[in-house]
């Protein structure tokens, strides 16, 4: 069990190490840390209920977040810098993990707070 939430933290590090480069993959993650996908996938799934590709997107929409609530970055630059390549699948998952578009997050890190985001910050 230990091994396994090791490993699993371990795929967190290689992802944020090469954060940047939109062709993270499960196939690129597998190599990376020497699991194979199918064991990757069971680990991820059981210590975080998201299938490894969600885990990756995760991790990238967290830094995202991150990056728009802490820096002076644009939007499209937190998207790139996060390892998104195309803004309005950026926009779409933005949204669905935080119920705001970015623009909306950014804003309102800076203070124009919403209820609804007030609450998630």
């Amino acid at each position: 069990n230990c091994e396994r939430i090791f490993n699993t933290f371990s795929s967190v590090r290689y992802i944020e190490s090469d954060i940047t480069n939109p062709d993270i993959s499960v196939n690129w993650l597998s190599s990376k840390t020497g699991i194979s996908e199918k064991q990757l996938y069971r680990h991820i799934k059981r210590l975080t209920n998201l299938s490894t590709s969600e885990y990756i997107r995760d991790i990238r929409l967290e830094k995202s977040a991150s990056l728009l609530r802490h820096g002076q970055l644009s939007v499209s630059e937190a998207m790139y810098m996060s390892g998104f390549s195309h803004a309005s699948y950026f926009s779409r998952c933005f949204k669905k993990k935080y119920g705001v578009s970015p623009k909306e997050y950014k804003a309102a890190s800076k203070g124009n707070y919403s209820s609804k985001i007030e609450n998630e910050l």
